[in-house]
Order: structure tokens, then C-alpha cells, then sequence
């Protein structure tokens, strides 16, 4: 330990020359053991780390960047930090993320939204996931494609697109509320009625009520102006507007869960239970649908294949040099039926 020991004294940082010679291996070795290279011995990787650890040895992560030619660090924009379903899936996306060598930082540009995408802008990310609802401005795209940052979920003409398929859920819920006699039924939105129209929740939902022999009537859908960056505030304040004006609505879908349970407690308030007087259905599955009471139905999909598909995928881009454009990814949705849903009751 005494020519560490001198060495240290000598200088004040510790280089992957320094790391090799008290492991007894390759600078080679060293390199590509912090680079997350799979072609080390497990035996050489343990000795490396160790020494790294003795000589208190910090990767210089600038340093390296220059040298790969990118920064092995993955934004992920998301606009509801409180909703649950945004990090079930981010946690896949990390993990997978981590595992390749990547770092991944979360952006939650609900508030000041010019602020923190002018934040975002100063980075240098190797990609950028979008989570969010926000129609970015042309600027920053243009920035992003500058840099060749990978735009997963800014569009196909921009890269990678990742979504889900609701319909045939969609329907099996429509069909289960049609067996249980319900016609009046309505729907909750967190986002603006032309976003709504064209999402496939919504798209599925007007486009089949008559066909389920549910009424026609707009008067039974509430939506947010814009995007409600609260959907827990927002499906509670729509549903009560919305039950307030329309009391003889027997069911109504949430397009997320936690709007459901907004709506949900909405209903208590004005009197009704949930699911003997009106039925509620959210959407994304979070792990508190099935413990919250009564346990919400709702339409789910694979948290885990999805993330660590997208992570994959947008590290696929990054390390071939591709934007990724073109490449839609969709998970099924299926349905789960549980305590909010029951036989109609008309008022």
C-alpha cells in the first residue's frame, strides 16, 4: 500500500492508469469495466472495482462523453408528477437504462413549463422521452434535432413512438355495461374534447355508444381546458359539475385512474355509492386501484414490457446514430373488472 500511498501524495487525481495498476490489469480492462462492457472476466471486474474503491477513483464522465461521442444520458419529460402511473413505468425504462450504462433524469414540466424546457435545452441529452400531454413549440424540437438527440414520442416524423391499444378493452368494458343495463353513461376527460376525440379512448367511446345502445349525448362528457396537470383534482371537480347537472348518469369512465378516483369520491359527496348507484372505470392500471375501496376497474397493460422496450429501443438509436423515425411501438391493453362496476340503478 506504501506506493498508493506516495502516489496519492503526489498528486490529487486518480487516473484509470492508477486503477489498472493496483488491479494488475489492462487500462483497457478498466475502461471497458466502467463502460459496462460485458466482455470482462467476472473475477477481473471484481478486482477493478475494488481498486476503484480503494484509490477512491471517480470515472470522469466529461471526459469520456467527448470521447464516445455522447453524453449516456436519457431525459424523460413528465407533466403529473403525483400520477403514479407516469414512474411505474419509468422505473422499467431506468432499470434497463442503468443496467447499459445510461443515466436517466426526470423533467416534470408541470409548472413553469418555458422554464424548464429552457432548462432542458442546456442539457446535453443523448435522448429526450416524452410523457407529457404538452404540444412542445417548433424551437425546441429544432433544438433537439440540432443536438441528435433521440425525440422518443414527439411524433413518428421525429423518432421512436411508443403507445397502447385501448379498443378492444375499451369495448369489453362497453359490452360489460351494456350487460348490466346501463344506458346513461359518461365520460370524465383530463384532456380537451378535440385531444379526446382523437385518442383512442375517446375515439372508441363515440364512436360505439349507439351501437351499445348507450345516449348519444355530449352533455354527459366533461373535459379539462387544455391538460389538467392534477387528474386526481381535476376528475373531482369534473365528475361533481358533471353528476350535478346530469343525475341520471349511471356510469361514467376516467380517462386515468387517479381521475376515477377523483370521480369516484365526487359521487360520495353528491350521495351516491360507488358501484350501487353509479359505476366508475379509469385507465393505466396503478398498483392503488386494487387496494383503494371499492377496488377500481380499470384498463391496464404490461408496465414492465413497455418500459423496458422503449429503453432498448431508444438506446438502440443512440448508440446506431438514428433518429428511430418510424418505429411505432404499441403494448394491448385488457380490461379489469373489479368493485366499481355494477348493475345500473335508475333515479
Amino acid at each position: 500500500m506504501g506506493e498508493y500511498a506516495a502516489m496519492n501524495r503526489r498528486k490529487d487525481v486518480i487516473t484509470r492508469k492508477d486503477v489498472a495498476i493496483k488491479a494488475g490489469v489492462s487500462v483497457a480492462t478498466v475502461s471497458n469495466v466502467f463502460s459496462g462492457k460485458d466482455i470482462v472476466s467476472p473475477r477481473s471486474v471484481e478486482r477493478v472495482l475494488q481498486a476503484a474503491k480503494e484509490l477512491r477513483y471517480v470515472p470522469n464522465s466529461t471526459a469520456r462523453s467527448l470521447s464516445l461521442g455522447r453524453s449516456n444520458h436519457i431525459g424523460i419529460a413528465i407533466n403529473e408528477a403525483i400520477n403514479p402511473f407516469h414512474m411505474e413505468i419509468v422505473k422499467y425504462v431506468e432499470d434497463y437504462a442503468i443496467k447499459n450504462g445510461f443515466l436517466v433524469t426526470i423533467f416534470d414540466i408541470s409548472d413553469s413549463l418555458k422554464g424548464k424546457i429552457s432548462f432542458i435545452e442546456k442539457f446535453s441529452l443523448d435522448a429526450l422521452i416524452n410523457f407529457t400531454t404538452v404540444q412542445f413549440y417548433d424551437e425546441f424540437c429544432e433544438i433537439l434535432q440540432s443536438k441528435n438527440t433521440v425525440m422518443v414520442n414527439f411524433g413518428l416524423d421525429k423518432g421512436p413512438s411508443f403507445g397502447r391499444r385501448d379498443e378492444d378493452a375499451m369495448i369489453a368494458f362497453m359490452e360489460k355495461l351494456r350487460e348490466l343495463g346501463h344506458t346513461r353513461v359518461g365520460f370524465v376527460s383530463t384532456i380537451d374534447e378535440s385531444v379526446l376525440r382523437r385518442d383512442e379512448r375517446g375515439k372508441t367511446f363515440f364512436a360505439n355508444r349507439e351501437k351499445m345502445g348507450f345516449a348519444a349525448n355530449d352533455s354527459y362528457i366533461v373535459c379539462a381546458k387544455g391538460s389538467a396537470f392534477d387528474s386526481l383534482r381535476f376528475g373531482y371537480t369534473g365528475a361533481k359539475e358533471l353528476l350535478s347537472r346530469c343525475p341520471e348518469i349511471t356510469a361514467l369512465f376516467a380517462l386515468n385512474d387517479l381521475a376515477a378516483i377523483g370521480t369516484i369520491r365526487a359521487a360520495k359527496e353528491l350521495g351516491y355509492d360507488c358501484p350501487r348507484d353509479i359505476s366508475v372505470i379509469g385507465f393505466d392500471n396503478i398498483a392503488l386501484t386494487e387496494s383503494y375501496i371499492p377496488s377500481v376497474s380499470t384498463v391496464g397493460f404490461d408496465k414492465k414490457e413497455y418500459g423496458q422496450n422503449m429503453a432498448k429501443k431508444t438506446i438502440e438509436c443512440i448508440l446506431e446514430k438514428s433518429t428511430g423515425k418510424g418505429y411505432d411501438f404499441k403494448v394491448k391493453s385488457v380490461p379489469y373488472f373489479r368493485e366499481s362496476i355494477g348493475v345500473a340503478k335508475y333515479r
